[in-house]
């Protein structure tokens, strides 16, 4: 049986599909494609295996998308409801619990995309984690240059007290 599509584009429709799997495999942040209703996660790419500790096929087995969110449940569907209302959405943080049990903060966007005619989300996971670090560092910063001013603007005022006393007594 001879292919109606043709043997050019089978090869260029071949050739999209590895590239976008290419994109989606070796993504810097964390790719996961979401059965909102079902409470699921139908794809993940390496990156989203990574930032939660659990095997591909654990994600899309045995996760439930709300029990990656337990301590924002509400926040996260809230998120999850505004996309599916909107479209898309984006979110300042979120933080996701991993396998182990840890808080990873993360920024996440997200849109609807319709697949096999089911809506779905499909969702950027980004992990903010070194960029709350750094911001603790830099008002830590800030507090220590606060507290040196302090200091230093102490120090001076008995010393001006000191420098008046010995002016006066130099003029006596």
């Amino acid at each position: 049986m001879l292919d109606p599509l043709g043997p050019q584009t089978v090869d260029a429709l071949s050739s999209s599909e590895q590239r976008l799997r290419k994109i989606f495999e070796y993504s810097n942040d964390a790719i996961f494609v979401v059965d909102p209703m079902g409470d699921r996660i139908l794809e993940a790419n390496p990156k989203a295996s990574e930032l939660l500790g659990y095997s591909r096929e654990e994600l899309l087995t045995t996760v439930a998308v709300s029990s990656i969110h337990p301590h924002e449940l509400s926040k996260f569907q809230a998120f999850g409801m505004a996309v599916l209302q909107q479209g898309h959405g984006w979110t300042n943080e979120l933080s996701c619990m991993t396998k182990s049990g840890l808080t990873v903060p993360s920024e996440i966007s997200a849109a609807v995309v319709s697949l096999d005619g089911q809506d779905c989300i499909i969702s950027m996971v980004r992990d903010i984690t070194e960029r709350k670090q750094a911001q603790a560092a830099m008002e830590r910063l800030a507090e220590i240059g606060e507290l040196a001013a302090m200091i230093v603007h102490e120090v001076r005022s008995p010393l001006t007290t000191i420098l008046m006393g010995l002016e006066s007594f130099r003029d006596i």
